[in-house]
């Protein structure tokens, strides 16, 4: 049975997009993604750090939960 999952990424250090790049690449070895376009938003907290740079990725997957 196929799993519809949604999973949030994130990241504001380093190259930001390399590193969500490489997560989706990870994440399309458990199954079928779909990713988001990437977004921006300020960082909550201490304002003195770099946006994040966010995405959505749908995964469908036989692994179970």
């Amino acid at each position: 049975m196929t799993i519809r999952t949604y999973i949030g990424l994130g990241s504001n250090l380093g190259d930001s997009k390399h590193i969500l790049v490489e997560a989706v690449l990870k994440l399309s070895s458990l199954g079928t993604v779909q990713v988001s376009k990437l977004y921006q938003s300020p960082p909550m907290g201490p304002q003195d750090q770099p946006h994040y740079l966010n995405a959505v990725v749908q995964l469908d997957t036989e692994l179970s939960p």
